[in-house]
């Protein structure tokens, strides 16, 4: 079973567009995702006091912890199902977008590949038969 094929991307962008929009907006999330880990991981195990717990430390770099921030965690595990949606949708995009591009390579290729055809000049064989 392949990958299902589409004409457009939301129905109203070309492949081309949409597969640009995806490769810039899946830049941004993961450059949003990383800054938000990056602070999650940083200030979350600071205690009450200022002080940096050692074992809420890693446990927050593994993310393994789950007693205090299980809310936190849910929406984060609600955001990547979406974002698996999402994934899914934006590869039939690109390898939508793909083969049309290699659709259109052959067909220019294939077209140029074969003998130009000339058509034979009637009145010359006119002339010859005489």
């Amino acid at each position: 079973m392949g990958v299902p094929m589409v004409k457009n991307c939301c129905f109203c962008a070309t492949l081309h567009t949409g597969t640009l929009i995806i490769g810039y907006v899946y830049t941004v999330w993961a450059l949003l995702e990383l800054t938000v880990y990056s602070l999650l991981v940083t200030l979350a195990p600071l205690g009450k006091d200022g002080t940096v717990s050692t074992h809420k430390f890693a446990l927050y770099v593994t993310a393994a912890d789950s007693g205090e921030m299980l809310e936190v965690e849910s929406v984060v595990i609600c955001a990547h199902l979406v974002r698996s949606f999402i994934s899914v949708y934006c590869i039939v995009v690109v390898h939508s977008r793909h083969k049309q591009i290699m659709y259109e390579e052959d067909q220019e290729r294939f077209q140029h590949s074969a003998r130009l055809y000339q058509a034979v000049k009637t009145s010359d064989q006119a002339d010859h038969a005489l």
